[in-house]
């Protein structure tokens, strides 16, 4: 009997296992466009110092479009001024960055939040925040949104000057 109790624990847990990985879903994905990229030998200084950052996996270097894709790996934090500091020191101009990121969003401190994780990223106010404000399909539901990761001083805030603008939205 205690036998049975315990392969039916096991295939409980299996199970659970399972259903946070799907719903977890892809990992966030970076998207940096960059000046000065011009050739493969320039790309590979920059792909060592992207690849120190401890967070990111599956990093492309595309030359032609100026361009460093890359995932942060589960269970890390995406730290925008780590990236830049990297891009900088491979001796490159980081200019946009694009998020790509899977959470809810929630009204915190008087500003709207996405919530991945542990991690919260404020949300800039458009009319694309609006919709999904709004949208009765959005409440309470995980999006994954893509976003412009902007520089922005938010008074009383301390932890990072960097604020997200949604430029897109799909609710899970």
């Amino acid at each position: 009997m205690k036998k049975k109790n315990l392969l039916n624990f096991i295939l409980i847990i299996l199970i659970l296992m399972i259903f946070v990985r799907l719903a977890s879903g892809k990992p966030a994905r970076v998207q940096v466009k960059l000046d000065g990229l011009v050739c493969t030998f320039c790309a590979y200084n920059l792909e060592k110092k992207l690849k120190r950052i401890e967070s990111v996996e599956d990093l492309k270097i595309l030359v032609n479009a100026g361009l460093a894709e890359f995932k942060i790996k589960e269970g890390k934090s995406i730290d925008v001024d780590e990236i830049k500091k990297a891009v900088k020191d491979g001796g490159f101009t980081p200019r946009e960055m694009f998020v790509t990121l899977k959470g809810k969003i929630e009204e915190f401190g008087g500003r709207m939040n996405l919530i991945v994780g542990d991690d919260r990223f404020i949300l800039k106010y458009n009319e694309i925040l609006k919709e999904i404000i709004t949208s009765e399909k959005a409440q309470d539901k995980i999006v994954t949104v893509t976003g412009l990761v902007q520089e922005e001083r938010i008074k009383g805030h301390g932890i990072h000057p960097y604020v997200l603008e949604i430029r897109d939205f799909k609710v899970e």
